[in-house]
């Protein structure tokens, strides 16, 4: 081969090779650029994409409606958590105490058909508390949160909320009844039966009560026991002949009219003694600070032999339903936020209710119902739980119709009723 051949091959060889070099450069420098670029859009947050809010349910009885003065404080105190929890949205729902369609129906149903409908929180009574924490419906709530060994808490406040030895829920606000009275009539508050025997002025209270509550507390408050040795239940004859016979001698003192029989919630009676037709009555204490006029009316304990007075209390306690762990640990939270003395004290207030500690007491207006409140934390009980309740009240109700229906001698309608419990 000539040179001049030989030196063209040369060159046509060189840029054969500067060619490839050339087409094979972009694949090589692309391909990392592109999957830099995938991973950084894989990373980077966006405004397209923004963080989740997390949402809690509440079911809440009526007495906690937004529309109610007791609701608006709740519903101030939630906004406040969102406010210090800014991704946590918090929604309420009214729901009925009782039935179809109440917090532990609607609870129960929605756990089976509807688990996305599940409230997170829902207030609950002790019926009800103890059904649902019998059927898993609910989880028990750490013991760090409770504190059940605090001697702030109220002797009524803690025992509604347990179920076999694990706390439930925890107690906020206790409805309680007592016994109005008309200050023109009497020149002392009734405190005791033989004040209120005195005179012939009506004393009225629901004898027909399904839930016995006004002689249940006669007899708890005259040292009546209402289970044996053996935890079973049981009634003691002396002490309710002893109760039997103050009614006897109510009816007969033309004290406690005929008409008691046909009332069935403290709430009737109530009614009665606004419309002054009766002298005193027995009374949910919510519905009396809310209503009654302090001019004419005034409240004591339900009397009691001595006069040291009694209440039964009905506490309804925040409880948690089952999730997962992080989203437990947020309700704790607000368990632990809602049950803030200072909150809770504002709020038993404005319902009505008796606080279930001395710190939420604490937080009352000094005003006259923070002096009733005040008289009544330390004498009140938790009221009989409903197994109790629905093997004694029967006896008890029969007794008192025996006495003031059917004229029967007191003892012998205690003899009947103890009967009826401790022999059935």
């Amino acid at each position: 081969m000539t040179p001049i051949y030989r030196t063209m091959n040369l060159i046509f060889a060189a840029s054969l090779m500067l060619g490839a070099c050339s087409l094979l450069a972009p694949e090589q420098t692309a391909a990392p650029m592109t999957a830099t670029a995938t991973a950084l859009s894989e990373i980077a947050p966006t405004e397209s994409s923004p963080i989740q809010a997390e949402t809690v349910l509440l079911w809440v009885a009526p007495a906690l409606d937004p529309e109610t003065s007791a609701g608006e404080l709740l519903s101030a105190r939630l906004t406040a958590f969102e406010t210090q929890q800014p991704n946590t949205r918090i929604s309420v729902r009214v729901k009925p105490v009782g039935g179809p369609g109440g917090l532990l129906d609607t609870l129960a149903a929605a756990t089976v058909a509807a688990p996305a409908a599940v409230p997170d929180l829902l207030t609950l009574s002790p019926d009800d508390l103890k059904i649902a924490a019998g059927s898993a419906l609910i989880l028990p709530l750490p013991e760090d949160l409770v504190q059940s060994e605090n001697p702030a808490w109220y002797d009524y406040a803690l025992p509604p909320s347990r179920y076999e030895g694990l706390s439930y829920g925890l107690p906020f606000a206790s409805e309680v009844e007592i016994l109005g009275y008309r200050i023109d009539l009497y020149p002392e508050p009734p405190r005791s039966w033989e004040a209120l025997l005195a005179e012939p002025r009506t004393l009225l209270f629901p004898a027909a009560d399904p839930r016995a509550r006004f002689i249940l507390a006669m007899y708890r408050g005259a040292g009546g026991e209402l289970v044996d040795e053996n935890g079973q239940p049981w009634l003691d004859v002396n002490v309710l002949e002893q109760v039997l016979n103050i009614l006897a001698s109510a009816r007969s003192s033309s004290v406690l009219p005929l008409a008691a029989r046909q009332y069935t919630s403290p709430l009737e009676t109530w009614t009665e003694l606004k419309a002054n037709r009766s002298a005193s009555a027995m009374a949910p204490m919510a519905d009396f600070l809310r209503e009654s006029d302090p001019e004419s009316m005034a409240a004591v304990a339900l009397p009691t032999e001595e006069g040291q007075g009694i209440g039964l209390a009905l506490t309804w306690s925040w409880a948690m339903t089952p999730g997962d762990s992080s989203h437990q640990e947020l309700m704790i939270e607000l368990i632990t936020w809602l049950s803030d003395p200072v909150f809770t004290g504002s709020l038993t207030h404005a319902l009505g209710y008796l606080p279930t500690s001395q710190d939420a007491l604490a937080a009352w207006p000094e005003d006259v119902y923070a002096a009733l409140a005040s008289s009544l934390v330390t004498i009140t009980q938790s009221e009989p739980e409903k197994s109790l309740r629905d093997a004694v009240t029967p006896a008890l109700l029969a007794a008192i119709e025996a006495v003031l229906g059917a004229g029967k001698e007191p003892a012998l309608a205690a003899q009947e009723a103890t009967n009826l419990v401790n022999n059935p």
